[in-house]
Order: C-alpha cells, then sequence, then structure tokens
C-alpha cells in the first residue's frame, strides 16, 4: 500500500522538493526488463522482441517537469532505446517529443522559458500563447526531425478529434510532427477556444479523448508498460474544470466550452470519469491481462499545479525525479 508523505518544508511555508516526494508503485519487473531489453539490443539478440515496452506520459502544463526529469534520467542512463513506444497526450507529447528526439534537456528548458516568458499565464484571457511555443520549438529549440523518422522508439502522439473521440498518430509518419504535438497541447479552455486545423481535421488536447491509455498500451501488444505520472496516484484529475482561479478565468471558460460542440463538451464534461475508469488498474479493481505487467512513477504530493510560475520549485521536482528514476533503475 502506498502512503503519501506530508509536504516537504525546509521553514514554515516554504515548500521544497526532493527525492522521496516521487513514489513507485506497480510491478519491479517493468523496470528490470527496461535494463533487460537494453542488454539484449545491445548484444543484437533477437529474443528482446519478446519484451515490448512503453512509457505513457501524461499532461499537466508546467506540471510536465516531472516527464523531463525522467526522461533526462533514462537518457544518462542510455535506455532510450530500450523504449519501444512513448505514448504522449498534451504536455506529455512534447516532452515525448524531445525524449524520442533525442534532446530531453532542451525539452525541459522549454518550461523555464514558458515562466519567464508567460507562455502559460492564467491571468489572461488566451491563457496559453500557442503561436509563440510553436515558434519556439522550430526556430529556438529544434531537434533533428530525421531521429523521430528512424528511432526504434516510437512517438505516438494522443489527439482528440472535434467529436471527443481519442486516438494516437505514430509520429514518424507525418509531415511535420510539431502541428501534432501541438494539436496534443491545445486544449480550447486555455487558448481562447481556438481549435488546430491539420489538413482539414480539427483535432484538440490529446488528454480529452485519451485520459488515460492504459487499455491502449495494452492493445498495442505491449508486456511492460511504465506510465509517467504528473500527479499523485490516488488523486482524481481535474485539469479540464470549468471554474479558475478569478471570475475573468472562470467567464472565459465559460464561454469557450458552450461554443463548443455538443459531443465535444461531454467528453470533456465526463472526463474525469473515463479517467477513474483507467485508473482502477492502479487500485487493483481490474487486473492486466497475463503477461502484461504494469508500473507508475508519480509525485507524492501537489503543490506544483498547471501554471505554477515558482522556478526553484519546478527545477527541484525535475531534479527529484530524475534522481528518483536513476535510484529505481540502479536497483534492479
Amino acid at each position: 500500500m502506498i502512503l503519501l508523505n506530508k509536504m516537504n518544508t525546509t521553514q514554515p511555508g516554504i515548500i521544497s522538493f526532493d527525492s522521496k516526494d516521487i513514489g513507485f508503485w506497480g510491478n519491479y519487473d517493468v523496470i528490470r526488463n527496461i535494463k533487460f531489453k537494453n542488454k539484449l539490443l545491445r548484444k543484437n539478440k533477437l529474443s528482446n522482441s519478446k519484451i515490448k515496452t512503453g512509457v505513457i506520459f501524461l499532461g499537466g502544463g508546467h506540471k510536465a517537469v516531472f516527464l523531463s526529469g525522467f526522461a533526462l534520467a533514462l537518457q544518462e542512463f542510455k535506455l532510450t532505446k530500450a523504449i519501444d513506444f512513448c505514448l504522449g497526450i498534451s504536455t506529455g507529447a512534447l516532452a515525448g517529443y524531445y525524449f524520442v528526439g533525442r534532446r530531453p534537456k532542451l525539452g525541459s528548458s522549454l518550461i523555464e522559458d514558458s515562466v519567464k516568458r508567460k507562455l502559460i499565464y492564467p491571468k489572461r484571457y488566451k491563457i496559453m500563447d500557442s503561436e509563440q511555443i510553436e515558434k519556439i520549438i522550430e526556430k529556438e529549440k529544434p531537434i533533428n526531425s530525421s531521429i523521430l523518422k528512424t528511432s526504434r522508439t516510437k512517438l505516438l502522439i494522443g489527439l482528440t478529434d472535434k467529436k471527443g473521440d481519442g486516438f494516437f498518430i505514430d509520429a514518424s509518419k507525418v509531415e511535420n510532427p510539431i502541428k501534432y504535438v501541438m494539436a496534443s497541447l491545445s486544449h480550447p479552455l486555455v487558448t481562447a477556444g481556438i481549435i488546430p486545423d491539420i489538413s482539414g481535421q480539427r483535432l484538440v488536447d490529446g488528454c480529452i479523448g485519451n485520459p488515460l491509455p492504459i487499455e491502449y498500451a495494452i492493445k498495442l501488444g505491449l508486456t511492460d508498460i511504465l506510465v509517467v505520472m504528473t500527479q499523485p496516484l490516488t488523486k482524481d484529475s481535474e485539469w479540464f474544470t470549468l471554474y479558475g482561479n478569478s471570475l475573468v478565468e472562470k467567464i472565459c471558460k465559460q464561454l469557450f466550452y458552450f461554443n463548443l460542440g455538443l459531443s465535444l463538451r461531454r467528453r470533456i464534461h465526463d472526463y474525469s470519469k473515463r479517467y477513474r475508469n483507467e485508473k482502477r488498474y492502479f487500485t487493483g479493481e481490474v487486473q492486466p491481462p497475463r503477461g502484461v505487467r504494469l508500473a507508475a512513477i508519480f509525485p507524492k504530493n501537489d503543490f506544483i499545479d498547471t501554471f505554477s510560475t515558482n522556478k526553484k520549485l519546478l527545477q527541484e521536482a525535475q531534479r527529484a525525479t530524475k534522481v528518483f528514476t536513476e535510484e529505481l533503475f540502479n536497483k534492479a
């Protein structure tokens, strides 16, 4: 049974974050098998195909620092190639883009830029400046796009269509994966109701249609699935709330919401219910199929929110996740 720790404070009212604030749940063989698969790949042994590994990167705005910390640790351990599939939704798609593109450090610096330049800022009509974020990815923090095409690790970007149905696309098979990453980031409640259009297809935030894609990962045929969370395991996701910290934010979100199609509104409305349904794997109410192993890395406390601007805390959370992941794989 996992117990959540109290907040780790250095002084009253001052919050800090270290590796003790990160937790692990599930089958430890997932970690062992990622390392074992890496060993088999180095020796060019065909038996590595019996182990099919995947990581799931969830969304959460600036809470993506947890994803960055994990990605940095795997790169340092040279384990990226041991991952067959990286499923990324919302900011998880962006973290996955840099993870599979072998530039997780560059991706982590984008969060710092977001805080500094207020790219995600809740006290603004358009909370997320998607145009500026896309420009930074393309011009200031690019990756070698050929890596996504040739990498043995496949990046699957989670998306939602205008009806609210979720699906994934393989980044190696599209002309401009950045467009799809940006669509996966674009929740209409934070983009002032703007819905990206890619080749005539209107797409929005991947979290709406794919809240916690464990069942999708199982259907892919993965044997070892590691979910990298951006919130405590016991918490129900509330990312798509229609409310806010101010009256202006609340009014704007309500206007954007009711301007959407009915089917998409329904999917946003029942998001938490669908998230809880998948989370039953964590509570033990649902067991994965025989031969499938499931694990999760997660923050034990929830004092970093989606729009956090505390640079020190964000850096500590990233470092804590990196250290925890390194310790986890060192023990395997």
